[in-house]
């Protein structure tokens, strides 16, 4: 029986330009460009931190304290926003031009720093610019209802952690008494101890039950 080789599966056709070569999924061209997502996991999207060659950051910087938001910077979740950004690539956006607008995010001491959406300026903020928030100077109401959320949040993390279970802990250290023993005992205990340990027990000894069964074996220690 003849084996016919198995042909290599076809490069698939690229789904917007339709070559099945395509140089670059993005730019359908041989562009050179890097267009991995840089943005740290749980980061506020900044020019600073986005890949303006990718498609799903591209667009994050300016889609935050979009025009009429209120007490948010950020309309829907990262999550959306790549979507948004997306979207805008796909209809032919590209970062080409130089900046003209840029963001100031809330600044500390503000009445309300962490629920407001900030502002878009013709000029960058300072280096200096501070985005933390100082509890000390949020408004009395505010102070009230973060302390009230932080407490019903320690609520549930208490009410989740498991049941402590009680643990037996040696409070007191009982020394052997060889009076208190029978000269089998005495002598197994003897066979382990240290020579300081045996001193003490034959001194004991000596001053109490006064037993030969034992004095006879550490005569010197008598």
């Amino acid at each position: 029986m003849t084996e016919h080789p198995v042909p290599a599966p076809k490069p698939r056709a690229c789904t917007v330009c339709g070559t099945r070569r395509c140089p670059c999924e993005h730019c359908h061209r041989a562009c050179g460009l890097d267009h991995t997502p840089k943005l740290p996991t749980g980061a506020f999207p900044t020019v600073d931190n986005c890949n303006p060659h990718c498609p799903t950051e591209a667009f994050l910087p300016f889609l935050v304290g979009l025009p009429g938001m209120r007490g948010a910077s950020m309309a829907i979740p990262i999550a959306g926003l790549r979507q948004w950004s997306q979207r805008l690539w796909n209809g032919g956006a590209r970062r080409v031009e130089r900046q003209t607008e840029f963001y100031w995010p809330p600044k500390a001491g503000e009445i309300n720093p962490m629920f407001a959406a900030g502002e878009w300026k013709d000029e960058p903020p300072p280096a200096d610019w501070s985005t933390e928030v100082d509890i000390n100077k949020l408004s009395g109401a505010l102070q009230a209802e973060l302390a009230r959320q932080f407490a019903e949040r320690e609520e549930l993390a208490a009410a989740a952690r498991p049941p402590e279970v009680p643990r037996a802990y040696v409070t007191h250290l009982t020394r052997f008494d060889p009076n208190e023993h029978t000269v089998t005992e005495v002598l197994a205990h003897l066979r382990t101890a240290s020579a300081a340990e045996i001193a003490r027990v034959i001194a004991l000894e000596s001053s109490g039950s006064k037993r030969a069964g034992i004095l006879k074996r550490y005569p010197e220690r008598g």
